[in-house]
């Protein structure tokens, strides 16, 4: 009786898995003490299946866990697994992932035991695509990755298409377009096999987006006509509007307007036909952008604004983004532009108000496809001389990238309370996302209403918390901070420099603005630039100074003339004390120090002290000095540092590595030793000894240490470990940490043929003897009083980090955690012009007295008649003095 009975409920959780989505709801659990009969677990599976797919989840995993409980009294463990598999189902509708993952770890557990292989392919299937919904696609590609030869010793090749599509939506996701073209071109033959028409239409449209999104419009026509058809063919009446939608736009991009209206045309018909709100609304926007290119600005806006209360009245908040920042191109392009700014305006204020509700990896990619309207509105404000409210959108953008990092590597707060509120706070963002994926799929008024009920009271959520945590506001994203308070924070004579490229956006001249601030005066420039030919600058610069190419010199002075030149009279009229850079984005690869005025022949570093800011915040260690509980001269006057690392004997290998590897010292200032006896430094190097992780050369560097400061605690090989760290930090304010840590966002391999889902390190670690310790926990060790963070990072493989955010998040993280400045190194370099520039660092800091910026500049000078690439990669990150 029970091996029948289970292979029936078996099939009832494949059932289970094939739901709608549902309206997000609490969920509650009812257990039964006694015993259910074969018959009533029958009926309760029956109800409960019928129940998810009305999206009656709560009324659902009530009848399931029901049946979990008997089944638990039974010992029948493929009951167990089919109770649980529907509760993971539910959870996943309510847009309870982290409920619906935890289930399914369940599930797989048993299936595994019991050796269903069917059932575990499956369900790794599901976990994978619930990992890729909350966006971790390297969890995702793990469980993918293990479904998918599981499904092919089977023999299931329906199983196999799936995996094989799902697999291609992740890389899709993640950016990765030809990892996506490749698993869905697997795909394909095997469902054309199987005669499976409907899943073959959506593989096609799949394959055709992605060829979209490469720009190659030739190879999307062709997928999409070869989806059309069959479409029709099999009555999918949705799945038609979008591909003639589809059709339409790469005809828009090929410049044929004539067809696309065409294809756009049908497509609006049968979205009225089917009642598809969210499909009507889509396609009157891209009608609308159809006839602004052809210059028919007022059939245009006759289409924007047929499209916009739609996007309302369904709750569709990036398209409503999207068709404000269509309108506002449009009054912009009709020299109307206050209302361009206002539409602009609106359009960013929704835009980031979604990056708040998106998961991790997928905010990056978000923020990269929606740039455009950011750059063209702050062109416009620079254009209608607003440089003020121009600096605040370009300032708030670069503050929230590095928000971004953060949630990226989901970083922590030291305050419980707030740490709480930050959690609850992302988890209602995500009940929201589930909604609104819901609405795309079935629009209805009781959805729309709940979704905005549930945002009214999450932006509420979110004012509340960022006024009563501080240390919070800036992940919450409310308001961008008062110009003026921020320039008044700054210290004399410090003078900020602020790039903002404003390039590869429809009507807007590619340029470079170059905000220019002090304490008193705030000013831009836009610089005209050929966008493709200087990002061919900046790339080659960067290869050029970590190769030590002598070819460098050209590249160096034609950047000089495009980002210095244009301000140097307005710098110099400044007399800066310091020039504080603000570098975004690609402006993130190189050393601003080595830009070379062909006119004098001088590095900019000659010319001023350099430093770099994360960016200008009232959050801003920089902006906030704390005062010292033991001095009452200067800050300036007390030498803060004690030793920075070189890179020792380990060079080889970290080009061997290609950038996987970091080596990372933390300097946690005490008060001056120079009045208090000596520097006090915990310091740790080498904590794993053997290959893949050994760096004996780290061990060198804490000998040298020992040398300059003697009443310093080191620990090296398994002495460093992960409780001597957490216990022993709070207590020093110097620490010196020489270690492996990994910026890769798949994790990094010490060694060849690393898989990505199997890396030798996670991301976002530092390692110990015993483990790896996340970066996300540092403001948890208590470093409120750290003057500096020295930050040695392998960057040789560009690729990896092009825009340099690993450097400028991880800057961000310890100011956050109470660092004062940290030290860094773009790329890595000689050992011995390493030391020759430290120790003299050193020597200038703590004999001398000078402040960190201007030492690092002499540091610096003494080597400069060599080529960059000696000298020039440790740059400094937050407070000179």
């Amino acid at each position: 009786m029970t091996g029948r009975w289970v292979s029936s409920l078996l099939t009832v959780s494949l059932l289970l898995g094939m739901g709608s989505l549902s309206p997000w709801v609490e969920a509650q659990t009812v257990l039964v003490q006694e015993i259910l009969s074969e018959k009533e677990v029958e009926e309760l599976l029956q109800e409960a299946l019928k129940q998810t797919q009305q999206g009656q989840s709560v009324q659902a995993i009530e009848k399931l866990e029901r049946v979990l409980e008997t089944s638990r009294q039974l010992q029948v463990r493929q009951l167990e697994a089919v109770a649980l598999f529907g509760i993971s189902r539910n959870y996943e509708q309510m847009g309870q992932r982290q409920q619906a993952l935890e289930s399914y770890k369940q599930v797989l557990i048993i299936f595994r035991e019991t050796n269903n292989r069917s059932g575990e392919a499956t369900t790794l299937n599901n976990i994978g695509l619930v990992y890729n919904d909350v966006g971790k696609p390297s969890e995702a590609l793990n469980y993918l990755s293990q479904s998918l030869p599981i499904m092919q010793e089977l023999g299931d090749r329906s199983g196999e298409a799936s995996t094989l599509n799902n697999i291609g939506l992740v890389y899709r996701a993640r950016g990765d377009h030809r990892q996506a073209l490749d698993y869905y071109n697997q795909s394909l033959p095997i469902l054309q096999e199987l005669g499976d028409r409907f899943k073959e239409t959506i593989t096609l449209s799949n394959i055709g987006r992605v060829y979209n999104d490469l720009g190659n419009q030739t190879q999307a026509l062709d997928y999409y006509n070869q989806a059309l058809p069959i479409m029709r063919e099999v009555a999918n009446r949705s799945g038609e509007a979008t591909t003639l939608n589809g059709i339409g736009l790469v005809y828009n991009a090929l410049g044929k307007r004539t067809e696309a209206l065409d294809y756009l045309n049908q497509a609006l018909t049968i979205d009225r036909e089917v009642g598809n709100r969210n499909g009507e609304s889509a396609t009157l926007n891209n009608i609308g952008l159809v006839y602004n290119a052809l210059g028919n600005r007022t059939q245009a806006l006759n289409y924007f604004n047929q499209s916009l209360p739609i996007l309302r009245e369904v709750a569709d908040r990036p398209g409503e983004s999207k068709t404000l920042s269509n309108l506002a191109a449009v009054y912009r392009d009709t020299n109307q532009p206050g209302k361009a700014i206002t539409y602009w305006e609106d359009s960013l204020n929704i835009l980031l108000e979604l990056r708040g509700e998106l998961q991790k990896e997928f905010r990056e990619r978000f923020l990269q496809i929606n740039r455009g309207p950011a750059i063209a509105l702050v062109d416009l404000l620079i254009d209608q001389n607003q440089p003020q409210r121009a600096f605040e959108w370009a300032n708030r953008f670069t503050t929230y990238e590095l928000a971004d990092y953060n949630r990226l590597i989901g970083v922590r707060v030291a305050n419980p309370e707030a740490q709480a509120a930050l959690d609850d706070w992302n988890e209602q963002h995500q009940q929201i996302q589930a909604l609104r994926q819901q609405l795309q799929d079935n629009s209805s008024t009781d959805l729309v209403d709940q979704m905005r009920d549930l945002e009214a009271q999450n932006r509420q959520q979110a004012e509340t918390l960022a006024n009563t945590y501080p240390e919070v506001a800036e992940l919450f994203e409310i308001q961008p901070e008062d110009l003026s308070q921020l320039q008044a924070s700054l210290p004399p004579g410090t003078v900020v420099l602020q790039p903002v490229l404003l390039t590869n956006i429809q009507n807007v001249p590619n340029t470079i603005a170059l905000f220019l601030l002090s304490r008193d005066s705030l000013s831009v420039q836009k610089v005209p630039i050929d966008a493709d030919e200087f990002n061919n600058w900046v790339t080659d610069y960067r290869q050029m100074l970590q190769s030590g190419d002598s070819a460098y010199r050209r590249l160096s002075a034609s950047l000089y003339d495009h980002l210095i030149r244009p301000v140097a009279a307005d710098i110099e009229a400044l007399n800066p004390q310091q020039l504080a850079i603000i570098a975004t984005g690609s402006l993130r690869q190189f050393p601003f120090e080595t830009l070379r005025d062909s006119e004098t022949d001088t590095f900019l570093l000659q010319q001023y002290p350099i430093h770099y800011l994360t960016r200008l915040s009232s959050r801003s260690l920089l902006a906030n000095p704390s005062p010292s509980r033991f001095l009452t001269f200067p800050l300036w006057t007390i030498p803060l540092l004690l030793g920075l690392l070189g890179i020792g004997t380990t060079v080889k290998h970290h080009w061997k590595l290609g950038g996987t590897l970091l080596t990372l010292a933390l300097l946690t200032a005490t008060l001056s030793p120079r009045f208090s006896g000596g520097y006090r430094v915990l310091g740790f190097a080498n904590p794993q000894p053997l290959d893949p992780f050994n760096l004996p050369g780290t061990e060198a560097e804490i000998d040298a240490l020992l040398r300059l400061a003697p009443e310093s605690e080191i620990y090296r090989h398994q002495q460093a470990t992960l409780e001597v760290f957490k216990r022993q930090s709070p207590r020093h304010r110097y620490l010196h940490l020489a270690t492996h840590g990994c910026f890769q966002q798949l994790g990094c391999c010490l060694q060849e043929n690393c898989p990505d889902y199997k890396p030798d390190m996670k991301p976002n670690t530092l390692l110990f003897a015993d483990g790896e310790y996340p970066l996300a926990d540092a403001a948890l060790l208590g470093l409120q009083d750290t003057q500096l963070v020295a930050l040695t990072a392998c960057q040789t493989a560009l690729q990896t980090n092009i825009d340099g955010d690993a450097i400028m998040g991880m800057a961000y993280i310890w100011e956050r955690a109470g660092a004062r400045a940290l030290m860094a190194t773009l790329w890595n370099v000689d050992d011995q012009a390493t030391e020759v520039v430290t120790t003299e660092f050193y020597r200038l800091v703590m004999q001398e007295g000078l402040t960190k910026v201007e030492a690092l500049r002499q540091a610096k000078l003494s080597q400069s008649h060599r080529h960059p690439f000696f000298w020039s990669p440790l740059v400094l990150i937050g407070d000179p003095r």
